[in-house]
């Protein structure tokens, strides 16, 4: 999924505009600086432990204990889209097994279009756009 399906889907799991959210729906994606540059971007090996469960796990319950609940909320709202729309290994590094529901790409594009729009409808509910 992309990255603005991430923000917006983090907000929306989060109930509220929030940078926390957003910074923790996109966390993960930060494997995505490393993977770019090699090719690697949409294949089963662009996928780094940033999208691992252990790691993800012990980052969520840091963030928690440290006052960051919001950003935990954008963090489990990444790892819940990506195991809807992608390939996971949710189990690593116990098993490498890959989990994958095989949406094709119309599913996922409009799937992509339904948080873009049900995200901007309550953003404007909101008042975000007052900040811009």
């Amino acid at each position: 999924m992309d990255i603005i399906s991430h923000a917006v889907f983090g907000i929306l799991f989060a109930k509220q505009v929030s940078l926390q959210a957003i910074i923790g729906a996109v966390f993960p994606d930060l494997d995505r600086l490393y993977t770019y540059p090699k090719g690697k971007y949409f294949k089963h090996g662009s996928r780094t432990w940033f999208h691992e469960l252990p790691f993800l796990s012990i980052v969520m319950a840091a963030a928690f204990f440290l006052g960051f609940p919001l950003f935990s909320l954008g963090l489990l709202s990444h790892m819940f889209l990506d195991f809807v729309t992608g390939s996971t290994r949710p189990f690593y590094p116990l098993s490498d097994k890959h989990i994958d529901f095989n949406l094709n790409r119309k599913v996922k594009v409009l799937l992509g279009a339904a948080i873009w729009a049900i995200g901007a409808y309550y953003i404007s509910l909101t008042g975000l756009l007052a900040w811009v």
